[in-house]
């Protein structure tokens, strides 16, 4: 990898004139601490207080620091002496919080895998970080070693009695890997990035500036497993900053509201598109009432969005928006504050401690302002992704210091005077999907392994802000082979996490190419526009022939999904279906909550995103809706 970093003159530094500035201060001498003096410094004071709460229950402070030491000797123990990695297989709550601190402890990759996902490349994973300890929670009763022989598997069981933990190994270095995150893949495959014990704490104390945390505090983060928030959070309850409470798998908002209520929550984090719909609820601003901070990340947000949370807000709590990556969690970001502007929120400053540079000579605009591809400088010890060579051009020689690396980032940025950035687009086909980075390639390679399939090419569906809302597959044969198309979405749906689906897969004879034979990209979004024309025309011609609903009820409820499909009132037809509408589960978590606040029933999402007909789900929506009105 040495012999192909570019020269370090292509990177030009940057330095912002403001910084972020946090809530509140270092700890005194707590950042001095080994972390875990501090752990038994705050079981000590703090004992008796939550640490982790979920549906399975709740562990104090000694209570977890006890079930991870016995976790943490039981892994020890199947390594035989090895340093492994531990794959978790377990959803979140206290065996997954668990196995992250106890991977803390031994100085090992924690690589945390939901167990509902067994797509091939969850398989990918398990492959490369073969030899392994699986964990796996003691509810789950699935044969994981059937899998192969690269593994030994611990069950925990986060209701087991209490015993005395037995003899560790000496505690980690801070230069030893305790995670490994992995994201979507250019080349087609994923990729994994490996953070050290040094750079999750350094996080976790970030996020205790910037939250200003304290042990009164109850955290609620949405998101997924495999990202550093969800170290972060379990890991700042063992640092005196109050209680992680673990959301449901993919929870929809009246679960979180709910979640509030019940433990007075004082701080949530998400991504912008599920965060959006809080303001929504009926019970937004009685649930919000002891919020202390909300913070969002992923998607571009908006002014408006700002207002309709501001509205359902304390007054006085505050409202933060982070940009961040795989590769380097806290980059830019900063409070929001109220205004009366319209369009996109900016990124915020950079964190302090950060050296950021443009790759390249930035553009320079009349007002000052600073317009180019952003680069991070790397932590010491980071020189690529775990166990592969993925986009090694991506990591450069830093100018100053030949032991370290920067990254390029890809993402193209304007930085004014003010020192505030602003997010404007990729350099390259990588979208960002609910707070999730995909890389377009890797879908696409996963499509032309599917049999008969000699193309694939993914267009990102955007909003009218700009914001990727969906993505579409569009299939091409090889040769003169006839491929099923409802076969290769199973294939897709086989291979990828539900985060990369694809909303919908069009086969076409041909699809347009570049003199290279690679995908237009610019052709093919204008191609999947004109797909997009031809089959509303087709649905608009089918609304029009329709037998129609049965009663008025039916029309109002299929009037209610139309606006949240984004689609005429009377698009909704009884013989379609809700993905056929291009319907994904944001839109039928937004559909639910539209349905709960103005029909008063509760219905579940996952209902919509079956194959079956709306004529058959709406009338069944319709008889709660009149149940629960007699019931009234």
């Amino acid at each position: 990898m040495e012999q192909n970093l570019p020269h370090p003159e292509a990177l030009v530094p940057l330095e912002p004139g403001r910084r972020v500035a946090y809530v509140s201060g270092p700890r005194g001498d707590e950042r001095d601490l080994p972390l875990f003096d501090l752990v038994a410094r705050h079981v000590d004071a703090f004992g008796d207080a939550p640490a982790m709460i979920s549906g399975e229950g709740t562990w104090s402070v000694a209570e977890t620091w006890q079930r991870v030491q016995l976790l943490a000797v039981e892994l020890h123990a199947a390594m035989a002496g090895q340093r492994l990695p531990v794959v978790v297989m377990a959803r979140k709550g206290l065996t997954q919080g668990a196995a992250l601190l106890a991977c803390l402890r031994l100085g090992v990759p924690y690589i945390p895998l939901n167990p509902d996902d067994d797509s091939l490349r969850t398989r990918h994973i398990m492959t490369l970080a073969a030899p392994f300890v699986l964990v796996r929670d003691a509810a789950d009763t699935r044969k994981w070693e059937a899998l192969g022989p690269t593994f030994k598997v611990v069950v925990h069981d986060p209701r087991a009695p209490l015993v005395e933990p037995g003899p560790l190994p000496p505690h980690p270095a801070p230069e030893d890997p305790v995670m490994v995150i992995f994201s979507s893949g250019s080349t087609g495959v994923p990729k994994g990035w490996t953070l050290s014990l040094a750079e999750v704490l350094d996080a976790s104390w970030r996020r205790h500036d910037y939250w200003g945390l304290e042990p009164s505090d109850r955290a609620i983060y949405h998101g997924s497993l495999a990202i550093i928030g969800m170290a972060m959070n379990t890991l700042a309850a063992m640092m005196g900053g109050g209680a992680v409470v673990y959301t449901p798998e993919a929870p929809t908002v009246t679960d979180l509201i709910t979640q509030f209520q019940a433990h007075r929550g004082t701080l949530v984090a998400g991504y912008t598109g599920f965060v959006r719909l809080i303001p929504q609820h009926a019970e937004a601003s009685r649930a919000l009432a002891h919020l202390k901070s909300l913070t969002i990340y992923g998607d571009r947000m908006e002014w408006r969005d700002v207002a309709e949370l501001r509205a359902v807000m304390p007054q006085g709590a505050f409202l933060t928006y982070d940009y961040g990556l795989t590769e380097s969690c806290f980059v830019i970001g900063g409070y929001v504050g109220d205004t009366r502007e319209s369009g996109d929120v900016p990124m915020g400053l950079a964190h302090p401690g950060l050296e950021l540079w443009f790759e390249g000579e930035p553009d320079r605009e009349a007002d000052g302002s600073l317009t180019g591809l952003l680069a991070i400088s790397l932590p010491p010890g980071q020189t690529g992704y775990w166990r592969s060579a993925h986009d090694a051009h991506r990591f450069v020689a830093h100018p100053g210091d030949p032991g370290l690396r920067v990254f390029l980032t890809g993402d193209i940025v304007r930085l004014q005077p003010d020192g505030v950035f602003r997010f404007l687009g990729r350099s390259d086909n990588q979208v960002k999907l609910r707070g999730n980075r995909i890389e377009l390639e890797e879908i696409e390679a996963v499509a032309r392994q599917a049999p008969g399939i000699g193309v694939a090419g993914v267009v990102p569906r955007r909003d009218g802000q700009g914001r990727v809302e969906r993505l579409v597959l569009h299939v091409a044969p090889r040769g003169d082979a006839r491929p099923d198309v409802d076969a290769v979405a199973r294939h897709v749906a086989q291979a990828l996490p539900a985060f990369m689906r694809p909303a919908a897969v069009v086969f076409s004879p041909a699809l347009p190419l570049t003199s290279t034979a690679k995908v237009d990209r610019v052709r093919l979004a204008e191609f999947d526009r004109q797909v997009r024309d031809r089959r509303a025309a087709a649905r608009s011609r089918e609304e029009t022939a329709s037998v129609g609903w049965p009663d008025g009820l039916c029309r109002h409820i299929a009037a209610a999904l139309a606006q949240e499909l984004q689609l005429r009132p009377g698009a909704v037809t009884p013989g379609a279906t809700f993905p056929g509408l291009e319907g994904d589960s944001l839109r039928a978590l937004a559909a639910a909550l539209h349905i709960e606040k103005v029909f008063g029933v509760t219905i579940d999402p996952a209902m919509l995103l079956t194959e079956e007909i709306l004529g058959e789900i709406v009338p069944r929506i319709a008889a709660q809706v009149r149940e629960a009105t007699t019931a009234g």
